[in-house]
C-alpha cells in the first residue's frame, strides 16, 4: 500500500509540474525596434538577473520549456490524484472516524455538534482551530465592524487622525478579552523598543529582540507570566507579532540615513507612527507580518474617500472566507482527523495509506486556518486601500523545500530574508556564506516559533532540505551534466522531476507535521514503520 500511495504522490506532483509549463517566463522580453535596442534590453536583464542571484536565497533550477504532455495523459494523471483523495483522505478517514466515535468521545475529544436530522460529533482536539473560532466570532468580528464605521466616519473628518482609531480599538480589543494589565505590559515593551531604536544601534535591536522572544517564548519562563492573562494563547501570539514589527521599526530606524531621498517617500519615524505599525487593527493578532518601511509608504499613499468602492473590494475576501471556515466546520463534522492523529492506539491498527489521508487532513486543514486569518486580515485593510502579504500557498505546491520556505508565510519569509538573509550575505555573497545566513534564518524562526525541541528539528529539517536541493541545481549547472540534460526529451524531464519530487513532498508533509502535532508525529511514523 505504501508503494501505491507513493505512486498516487508522485503522479499528484506531475500535476503541479504541468502547470508550470503553461507559465510566462519572466525574463522574455518583447522584441525591440532596432538591434541596439535590444542587445541594450538584454544586458540590462542579465545585469539584473546576476544581481539578483548575488542576492537570491536559494537559486531556482531552470525549468524546461516546451514540454506538455498529451492530454489523455494529464487526464490520467488528474483521475488518479483525485481518486486517491476522494478515496484515502476522505472516506477511509471518515470510515476510521465512525469506527471510533466512543473511544474518541470517551477521551473528551469529540463534542456534540450539529442536530441536523441526527447528532454529529465534532472534533475539538484542534485547539488552535477551537481557540480562532470563538474568538474571531466572538471578539474580532464586532471589533472589526466598529474599526471599519468609526475608521470611515473619523477619515471623512480627517484622513491622518483615523489610523488612531486602530490604536484605540485593538487597545480596547486585547484589554477586554486578555487584561488591562496586559496591555499595559505590550505598551510597555513597545516604548521599550522605540528608546532602544532611538540609539540607532542594530546590535541593540538584536539583542532587545532576543530577549523578548527568549523570555516569552520558553515555556519554563512564560508560565511565570501567562498565569496572569485570561488568554495565555492569544498573549503569546500578541507579543509574537509584536517583536516582529519592534525589531522591524528598530532595524528600519537604524538606516534611515541615506534613504528615501525623494521628499514623497519619505517616510517618519515617531512614536505616534510607531503605535500606528504595531496596533494596526486588521493585522495586530492575526496577522500576516509586513515591515516598517512596506506599511507607512501604503499609508502615506491619497486614497479614496468611498466607502461603497472599498466594499465591494472586499465583499470576494468576506465570501472566500466565510466559505473556508464552512468548510472546515463541516470537516471536523465528519472526519475526525485530529483526533485520530493523537490517538495512537487508534493509529496502531490503521494501514499506511489510510494514517497517510489522516496527516494530510491534519496539514491541509492548518492551511486553511491561517488562510482564514489571513484572509480575514486583507478584507479589513482593504478598507483603508492597504495590500497586505497574500495567504500562504496550497499546501499541493509545496513540491520543494525553497518553495515551502517561500509561501508557506510570505509576510515572514520577506521580514527574514530582508532583515536576517541579505545583510548576512551582502558582502560575501558565497554558497557558504548563503548557508549560514539560511541557517541564521531558520534559527531564528525556531526560537520564534518557541524554541522548543521540535521546532528546533523542524529548521533543522527546513535547512538541510534546503542545502541538498542548493548542491543538486549546483551540480547540474555543471558543463558535462549540462551536456547530459540538454539530450534528454523536455517530457521526459518533467516526468523524472516529478518522481524526485515526490520523497521531497513526503518529507515537507512530516516537516510540516512536526509544527502541528510536535512529538506526536514521531509516535505515528514510529507505528507506520513497524507495520512495514
Amino acid at each position: 500500500m505504501l508503494c501505491v500511495n507513493f505512486l498516487f504522490l508522485w503522479l499528484e506532483q506531475c500535476l503541479v509540474t504541468i502547470a508550470q509549463t503553461f507559465q510566462k517566463d519572466e525574463h522574455d522580453v518583447p522584441g525591440p525596434v532596432t538591434e541596439q535596442e535590444r542587445k541594450r534590453i538584454m544586458d540590462t536583464k542579465q545585469q539584473q538577473k546576476r544581481q539578483s542571484i548575488k542576492l537570491e536565497v536559494f537559486p531556482l533550477a531552470q525549468k524546461s520549456r516546451g514540454c506538455q504532455l498529451h492530454i489523455l495523459e494529464n487526464c490520467l494523471y488528474v483521475g488518479v490524484v483525485i481518486g486517491w483523495v476522494l478515496y484515502y483522505a476522505i472516506l477511509e478517514t471518515w470510515r476510521v472516524s465512525e469506527a471510533n466515535v466512543f473511544n474518541l468521545r470517551r477521551s473528551g475529544q469529540l463534542v456534540a455538534g450539529w442536530n441536523i436530522f441526527q447528532i454529529f460529533h465534532q472534533d475539538v482536539s484542534c485547539i488552535p482551530w477551537k481557540f480562532w473560532k470563538e474568538f474571531l466570532a466572538n471578539s474580532l468580528l464586532p471589533f472589526a465592524v466598529a474599526y471599519i464605521l468609526l475608521g470611515q466616519i473619523v477619515g471623512l473628518v480627517n484622513q491622518k487622525r483615523k489610523y488612531y482609531i486602530s490604536v484605540i480599538i485593538s487597545s480596547v480589543m486585547i484589554g477586554v478579552t486578555v487584561g488591562w494589565q496586559f496591555l499595559a505590559f505590550i505598551m510597555a515593551f513597545t516604548s521599550m523598543g522605540f528608546l532602544v531604536s532611538l540609539l540607532k544601534r542594530p546590535s541593540l535591536v538584536w539583542l532587545f529582540t532576543l530577549g523578548e522572544i527568549l523570555l516569552f517564548g520558553i515555556a519554563t519562563i512564560s508560565k511565570q507570566w501567562l498565569q496572569y492573562v485570561s488568554h495565555p494563547g492569544l498573549a503569546l501570539v500578541c507579543l509574537g507579532t509584536s517583536s516582529f514589527r519592534l525589531f522591524s521599526f528598530g532595524l528600519e530606524y537604524c538606516k534611515q540615513a541615506g534613504r528615501f531621498q525623494d521628499q514623497k517617500q519619505r517616510i517618519n519615524f515617531n512614536f505616534t507612527d510607531l503605535l500606528k505599525y504595531n496596533f494596526y487593527f486588521p493585522v495586530f493578532v492575526a496577522g500576516p507580518l509586513m515591515s516598517y518601511d512596506q506599511f507607512m509608504l501604503q499609508l502615506q499613499r491619497r486614497r479614496s474617500n468611498r466607502f461603497w468602492l472599498r466594499f465591494r473590494t472586499s465583499i470576494p475576501d468576506i465570501v472566500l472566507c466565510l466559505s473556508v471556515i464552512l468548510l472546515v466546520e463541516i470537516a471536523t463534522h465528519f472526519c475526525y482527523f485530529y483526533g485520530l492523529a493523537k490517538s495512537a492506539s487508534i493509529v496502531k491498527n490503521m494501514n499506511p495509506s489510510t494514517a497517510a489521508g489522516i496527516i494530510f487532513w491534519c496539514v491541509l486543514h492548518q492551511y486553511l486556518i491561517y488562510f482564514v486569518l489571513y484572509e480575514y486580515s486583507a478584507a479589513i485593510a482593504r478598507f483603508d486601500d492597504l495590500e497586505l502579504p497574500r495567504p500562504p500557498a496550497c499546501v499541493f505546491s509545496y513540491f520543494t523545500f525553497r518553495d515551502y520556505w517561500r509561501l508557506a508565510d510570505r509576510g515572514m519569509y520577506n521580514m527574514v530574508v530582508k532583515y536576517i538573509y541579505i545583510p548576512f550575505v551582502q558582502t560575501t555573497p558565497t554558497l557558504m556564506m548563503k548557508s549560514l545566513g539560511a541557517l541564521c534564518c531558520f534559527g531564528f524562526m525556531a526560537a520564534w516559533h518557541g524554541g522548543e525541541r521540535h521546532h528546533l528539528l523542524w529548521a533543522t529539517l527546513c535547512w538541510l532540505g534546503i542545502q541538498v536541493e542548493v548542491f543538486a541545481v549546483v551540480l547540474f549547472e555543471m558543463r558535462f551534466l549540462k551536456r547530459i540534460t540538454v539530450k534528454v526529451p523536455p517530457q521526459l524531464s518533467r516526468r523524472i522531476q516529478g518522481l524526485f519530487w515526490c520523497p521531497v513532498f513526503l518529507l515537507l508533509v512530516v516537516v510540516h507535521m512536526l509544527l502541528i502535532l510536535g512529538s506526536s508525529t514521531w509516535d505515528i511514523l514510529y507505528i507506520l514503520a513497524s507495520q512495514n
